[in-house]
């Protein structure tokens, strides 16, 4: 099963499984499929104070360029170049510590090399989670960018998952249980998505 964005539009959907915890870690991990040659969103969590708490979207900067992973903690961005996608799956997982702020990309089974971000930041997970769409704002107003292709096997965890064990076990079979759980997950779609 997976969610398909047939086009690019006000289309995305909001997961219903995180509420009132505070995130002090977390793994969050997905598979997407789409041929954009653009900036699109994946992820996105924000809440009334933070409009950026959590945010993984992919970005083309130009020509013969590799594509770049963006991770948004707290509002503070962490950029990772990866290799191209183009007409095949790709999976990814981003993992991220409070205590330390490291950040981890795992993408199609190769590490990143890791960064720091928001060394200390807490994350209160009582707003929105929305797959497909991702508002930015800037000094020229806000604008908004949409995904168009299939989103599936979405999970995220209020701890660290170590690389290998993240490569070596499904997702769905992991010691911890996820707070977000593609095989229970509670949904709700806005415009022309469906999941099938």
């Amino acid at each position: 099963m997976s969610f398909i964005f047939p086009e690019e539009g006000d289309s995305y959907v909001t997961l219903k499984s995180v509420q009132g915890i505070t995130l002090q870690n977390f793994t969050i991990c997905l598979r997407c499929f789409t041929n954009l040659f653009k900036q699109y969103a994946l992820f996105s969590s924000a809440t009334k104070d933070q409009d950026r708490d959590i945010v993984i979207y992919k970005r083309y900067t130009g020509r013969g360029e590799y594509p770049q992973y963006v991770v948004c903690i707290g509002g503070k961005e962490v950029v990772f170049r990866v290799p191209d996608s183009f007409l095949r799956w790709q999976s990814s997982c981003v993992t991220w510590d409070s205590e330390t702020g490291v950040i981890t990309l795992w993408v199609d089974g190769y590490t990143l090399a890791r960064r720091v971000v928001q060394k200390g930041y807490f994350i209160e997970t009582n707003g929105l989670v929305i797959l497909g769409k991702y508002n930015f704002c800037s000094p020229y107003g806000s604008t908004a960018t949409f995904f168009s292709g299939e989103i599936k096997d979405v999970y995220m965890w209020n701890v660290t998952i170590s690389v290998m064990d993240l490569t070596m076990t499904s997702w769905d079979s992991q010691s911890v249980s996820p707070i977000i759980n593609w095989r229970d997950l509670q949904f709700e779609i806005t415009g022309n998505v469906t999941l099938i």
